[in-house]
């Protein structure tokens, strides 16, 4: 995915797990037999495909992993 073009990109300034700046990158890029396809990187680094079909587990782990640093934090 590294010679792709990149569509709609959306780019979210944040910080590493040590504290040093690191853009998130979200977007849509286009594989071959299979249209454009939700992607996303870190700081210029290989893109990754976002499995967005039912039964994906990448966003339900996400979502899990929110619920449990709120839970977590409230303690």
């Amino acid at each position: 995915m590294t010679n792709q073009d990149w569509r709609r990109e959306r780019r979210v300034r944040t910080v590493d797990t040590e504290g040093n700046p690191a853009d998130v990158v979200v977007g849509l890029v286009e594989t071959p037999g299979h249209g454009y396809e939700a992607a996303l990187r870190v700081d210029g680094g290989p893109g990754v495909l976002l499995p967005l079909y039912p039964g994906a587990d990448l966003l339900a782990a996400v979502r899990q992993t929110i619920e449990d640093g709120y839970r977590a934090s409230a303690h």
